[in-house]
């Protein structure tokens, strides 16, 4: 069987999240993706909670929405870059969108912003933050995202990755090709916490020309929550940034690149004030971001973000996850 698109989720611990992040999947499916084949790949990192158990209570009580479903996982916690690559082999040569499962899906069409791979190696929306139940909207996030582009537009991938950039990662999709190689896989899967990060900047060193578009629509809710794994596993999540500004450094032939990016790692291992004022890359991408305003403030007039109809979504969903716990809670006490 032919499959034309896949969803690929990395769980750990979303016990609380879970279900909502499958009803979004569930949404796009039935509002968008009639008569196509879709695919449904989870990778469990040792999650301690039942996370699990509602993911597979929720693919019985849907039968039939998905053509293949592959959970892994044996319950030993390896990381969130041995995780997030374990499902790379799961999935052929369709597009995929990979997300983190407490995450949730907007009502754009996930299927047509594939479409746009044809024409460039990764594609990205604007966000909207989850925040306790409440979708917001950060303008200044925004506009730095769309100063990020007009930045570096012109340069390599390359060029942006290792200097101050701004990129909606929730929200990335990306050409097939990047989840063949081996090498990235074994380089993603020497970090504990992050995956994103290593992935683009290894990709970004292996590949001369990388188009990188940015939409204007917002396809995926970034959920925070006192549980994020940037603020519970901090130390981890900066030793893991610091490693790949390390691997950046050590590939770079520009002196002046080197010592920028020594500068980077100094001032990323300081608190408060210091960390900003004594990086000189701030300084830099201050007035790149000054040199590329008019084009930004352009490309904010045009967009339009509808945060109440996004709001609306997200309590669909909400409301829709809330009524499957409630039927397995019966089923399991024989109401």
């Amino acid at each position: 069987m032919k499959i034309d698109f896949t969803f690929a989720v990395l769980v750990y611990n979303h016990s609380d999240y879970i279900v909502e992040h499958l009803e979004s999947i569930k949404y796009q499916i039935n509002t968008y993706g009639q008569g196509l084949n879709v695919k449904l790949v989870l990778s469990d990192d040792g999650s301690k909670d039942n996370s699990v158990e509602l993911i597979e209570s929720w693919i019985k009580y849907n039968d039939g929405l998905f053509c293949d479903v592959c959970i892994i996982g044996d319950g030993t916690n390896r990381g969130v870059g041995h995780s997030y690559t374990s499902m790379w082999e799961h999935i052929g040569s369709e597009s995929f969108k990979l997300l983190a499962g407490d995450d949730i899906y907007s009502f754009e069409n996930v299927f047509q912003m594939s479409e746009y791979l044809e024409d460039n190696e990764f594609v990205t929306g604007l966000p909207l933050l989850l925040v306790d139940g409440e979708i917001i909207q950060s303008k200044a996030l925004i506009m730095n995202i769309y100063a990020t582009q007009h930045i570096y537009e012109k340069a390599s991938f390359l060029s942006k990755i290792k200097n101050i950039n701004v990129i909606n990662t929730p929200s990335l999709i990306y050409q097939n090709k990047f989840i063949q190689s081996q090498e990235t896989l074994e380089f993603i899967r020497k970090f504990r916490v992050t995956e994103d990060f290593p992935m683009m900047a290894h990709l970004a060193s292996t590949y001369q020309k990388i188009k990188f578009l940015t939409l204007g629509k917002v396809y995926v809710y970034y959920r925070r929550t006192s549980g994020s794994i940037y603020l519970v596993a901090n130390d981890k999540y900066n030793q893991d940034k610091d490693d790949v500004f390390k691997y950046l450094e050590s590939i770079d032939e520009s002196a002046i690149g080197r010592f920028m990016l020594r500068n980077r790692r100094f001032c990323y291992g300081l608190s408060g004030v210091k960390s900003k004022f004594l990086n000189l890359n701030y300084y830099v991408y201050l007035f790149r971001f000054l040199c590329a305003l008019p084009k930004t403030l352009r490309s904010m007039h045009s967009t339009n973000i509808s945060v109440d109809k996004h709001e609306t979504h997200y309590q669909l969903i909400s409301v829709n996850a809330k009524e499957f716990k409630s039927r397995m809670l019966e089923s399991t006490s024989g109401v």
